[in-house]
């Protein structure tokens, strides 16, 4: 999604294409905008003043669908941390 939005000529066409059509739903999940967040703050990632606030201008803009985290979605990953007796 940050190449789509800052235009990034490693997104393909049809990547763009597919992004950019009103017909497709386009999900952005709350953990991606998180992991941006931390990558920032890490200083793994560096972007200019009010990125963030324009990225999520553009996701709004776009009618990006905001997919929140639910423990649902973490628990495939779970496993127990010992094993059972």
């Amino acid at each position: 999604m940050l190449w789509a939005f800052e235009g990034d000529s490693d997104l393909s066409r049809r990547a763009g294409r597919l992004i950019e059509d009103s017909a497709n739903d386009v999900v952005i999940s709350i953990v991606a905008y998180w992991e941006l967040q931390i990558k920032q703050t890490i200083g793994k990632l560096r972007v200019a003043a009010g990125y963030n606030d324009r990225l999520w201008e553009w996701f709004d803009a776009g009618g990006f669908k905001r997919l929140g985290l639910q423990r649902s979605h973490v628990r495939p990953l779970s496993r127990p941390t010992v094993a059972p007796p």
